[in-house]
């Protein structure tokens, strides 16, 4: 169980990390789309739905937006703006503070094992899950 153990916080900034790389690159598709493929811009959301056959999601729980300022798509859930004099740019591998991922609020352990023959892998796992009450 990883809740209350002394992995929590490093996990949980792994998966962060992981979550702003998906949600970048979901913002750079977009880029790619109006910019490489010339897609209107008010057409590309239309266009990345066509190429997926979904709608592209911001893994950290954003919306992408097209910054008029910037020129590019970005999500609501990252900066998408230069900082003002005088201020840091926090450390972008650090998850933001009250930042708990998905992952973290349902698992809770796992017993597994793996055994590797010559010709296969066989995997047998158990995952322990919180439920919503």
């Amino acid at each position: 169980n990883l809740a209350g153990s002394q992995l929590e916080n490093w996990v949980n900034a792994q998966l962060y990390a992981r979550a702003d790389d998906t949600s970048r690159a979901g913002a750079s598709f977009l880029n790619l789309l109006a910019n490489q493929l010339t897609v209107p811009q008010d057409e590309v959301n239309g266009a990345a739905r066509h190429v997926l056959g979904t709608d592209l999601q911001c893994s950290l729980g954003g919306e992408y937006v097209y910054d008029t300022d910037l020129a590019r798509w970005t999500s609501t859930a990252y900066l998408g703006h230069p900082l003002p004099p005088g201020f840091t740019v926090p450390d972008p591998t650090a998850a933001p503070p009250g930042y708990v991922a998905p992952f973290m609020v349902w698992f809770r352990g796992m017993d597994a094992t793996v055994t590797q023959y010559s010709d296969r892998l066989v995997a047998d796992a158990v995952i322990v899950m919180a439920h919503k009450r």
